[in-house]
């Protein structure tokens, strides 16, 4: 009698706490889960996990889902959470960790759709075209170094960044005026500091902050093309 009125309250409180979780309350509906003692329900770990990922804690919701892939013997369960981490980890721009979590569900049995193996073996091998994902556009970093120190702001400009460019240029602009009209006045001092002091950090940096604008780029541009490739996982 105890055992089934345990297994009444608990089916009564799964109930409540998905009803949350449909209505979007997904702390609340972590908390209740979180209550239900009965590790044999392997679905209550999925939903928390899931209730993690739409608060937007994405590192608890991997260690969960990893934790689920390893250990359930409920093979529903073990495809989608393989299916959500491999999503969650092709967000975060991880594709090989993506297919590597397809692979350790897949050889404890779960029927992941052949289409979704083959597609994240695309992504890791950056085979974009064969998926019909628009392929990140790249941007040279030492292309966008080489023209700031050129022509300050040119590298910004190239990489994406028109307000950064446009700072740059007003600032070399100014600076380089002030070491010409230095020189041709006869004010040595002060055009000298300006050289040897002022360049290095507009001139000279600007170069690097180019670079590091065309590595951010090309980091926004691969993890845009693996996130829409995640909303294109088969479930």
């Amino acid at each position: 009698m105890a055992v089934l009125t345990g297994l009444l309250y608990g089916a009564l409180d799964t109930t409540f706490a998905l009803r949350l979780y449909e209505m979007g309350l997904y702390d609340e509906a972590r908390y209740e889960l979180e209550r239900i003692d009965n590790p044999e329900i392997d679905e209550i770990d999925l939903y928390i996990a899931r209730c993690h990922i739409e608060s937007g804690d994405l590192n608890n919701s991997i260690i969960k889902l990893n934790l689920i892939i390893d250990r359930t013997r409920d093979y529903d369960v073990l495809k989608s959470a393989a299916i959500d981490l491999a999503a969650l980890e092709l967000y975060r721009g991880n594709p090989k960790m993506a297919l590597d979590c397809i692979e350790r569900a897949m050889a404890r049995g779960a029927e992941i759709p052949s289409g979704n193996l083959l597609f994240i073996k695309n992504i890791a091998d950056n085979n974009w075209h064969d998926i019909g994902i628009k392929p990140p556009k790249r941007k040279s970093p030492e292309l966008a170094r080489w023209m700031s120190l050129i022509l300050p702001g040119s590298g910004q400009f190239y990489a994406g960044n028109l307000g950064n460019g446009l700072k740059s240029l007003g600032i070399n602009s100014a600076l380089w005026t002030l070491i010409v009209s230095g020189i041709e006045k006869g004010y040595y001092s002060r055009a000298f500091f300006a050289f040897f002091f002022l360049a290095p950090r507009y001139w000279l940096g600007a170069t690097d902050k180019s670079a590091e604008i065309a590595y951010e780029h090309n980091l926004q541009e691969y993890l845009r093309a693996c996130r829409e490739a995640a909303r294109e996982l088969e479930w």
